[in-house]
């Protein structure tokens, strides 16, 4: 499935065991795909990818697992 990005582009949506990383479209931020705040994206916004999306910083504390 392809879904687009804030920023315009098209992201890959693979599964969730190979995105490396994943994003909320509202945010400025993405995680990789293994870290907690990741389960506190709401799914509608959920975006996942197998390489970082353009125009977003990575999350200063990712990876975070508890």
């Amino acid at each position: 499935m392809i879904r687009s990005g804030c920023d315009d582009h098209q992201y890959e949506d693979p599964s969730p065991s190979h995105a490396a990383y994943a994003w909320s479209k509202n945010s400025r931020y993405y995680h990789y795909s293994t870290c907690d705040w990741v389960n506190r994206i709401n799914a509608e916004n959920l975006v996942r990818g197998t390489a970082p999306p353009e125009h977003k910083d990575l999350h200063p504390d990712c990876p975070t697992h508890r």
